[in-house]
């Protein structure tokens, strides 16, 4: 679903950066910092400054460890309302057409370990969201107007909208499910519990499912974004000959990610943002915050 940037979104700022960037191969350090981090260690604001008053608080910014991201947040101006427009529209009339697009997406082979995509090899049969959507009917003829249905349909939308706003190659959100059945994982990771879906996406195809295993997370944000609740960001992942600490590199493209996770009112992970671009250093202070406020508005839509 092709969208533009939402009426008065405000513009990226490239000068919004809280902090020198890393050095190439390195990440921020949204780790280190802990979640009740005392207020004398907190990110200073200049003398004068005022805090902006952002609807999720600087609070949370902490606590997904940006601290470099909450000191510079009064600095950016006016958040954008994705979700809340999008929630507003009116429910869409899908087609069969729209659904199939919606519930069905090519994915790529994976290595025999299981973790990275076979170069452009894609599978021959499309991952189906259905066997992670329990709520879809039964029926076909009722599948287009379900909850469920409209639900991706709007997660596409929102997508779009974030893609033009926030400005990356590629963009994905993902909700974190039971692993479903005969959906096993390969090589070093036969079984999971629980995993992370892809639920849309904008731009080239990726593997569907993301086992939440503290042995997958060592080398995947996605995992380990969903084991801890705190963000991963990389300012330069390498140009192909090396890799920042942490990280495995699927794509020869990707030279700087942003993961950040969708916390539901008790404050567990239900699921993840993950944001990727070609550029070292893509995801300023501002396209940060912006990402981050679509994925808060998630955390409390009740859908």
């Amino acid at each position: 679903v092709a969208d533009a940037a939402p009426a008065g979104a405000a513009p990226m700022e490239e000068a919004a950066a809280a902090a020198p960037a890393p050095a190439a191969g390195q990440k921020r350090a949204a780790e280190d910092a802990s979640p009740e981090e005392p207020a004398a260690t907190r990110p200073a604001l200049g003398a004068g400054d005022r805090p902006r008053e952002l609807p999720f608080g600087l609070e949370l910014l902490l606590r997904l460890g940006l601290p470099d991201v909450a000191a510079s947040a009064n600095d950016v101006l006016g958040l954008n309302t994705i979700v809340a427009d999008v929630l507003a529209l009116p429910d869409p009339q899908l087609s069969s057409e729209d659904m199939d697009t919606l519930l069905r997406y090519r994915v790529p082979k994976l290595s025999p370990e299981g973790t990275c995509s076979v170069g452009d090899d894609l599978e021959d049969t499309p991952f189906d969201l259905s066997c992670v959507l329990p709520s879809l009917p039964s029926s076909p003829a009722a599948v287009p107007s379900s909850p469920a249905a409209v639900r991706l349909h709007r997660l596409k939308l929102i997508m779009s909208r974030l893609r033009a706003l926030a400005t990356p190659d590629w963009l994905g959100v993902y909700r974190a499910v039971p692993t479903p059945a005969g959906q096993g994982f390969a090589g070093a990771q036969p079984s999971a519990e629980r995993c992370l879906v892809k639920e849309a996406y904008e731009g080239e195809p990726s593997r569907a499912l993301f086992p939440l295993t503290e042995a997958f997370a060592e080398g995947s944000a996605n995992s380990r974004v969903g084991l801890t609740g705190r963000a991963v960001a990389y300012e330069d992942v390498g140009d192909g000959g090396g890799e920042a600490e942490g990280y495995y590199k699927c794509s020869a493209k990707v030279r700087s990610e942003l993961c950040v996770p969708i916390l539901d009112a008790s404050g567990a992970v239900v699921g993840i943002i993950d944001a990727e671009s070609w550029t070292p250093g893509h995801f300023s202070a501002a396209r940060t915050l912006e990402i981050i406020k679509v994925a808060r508005d998630l955390g409390a839509s009740p859908e």
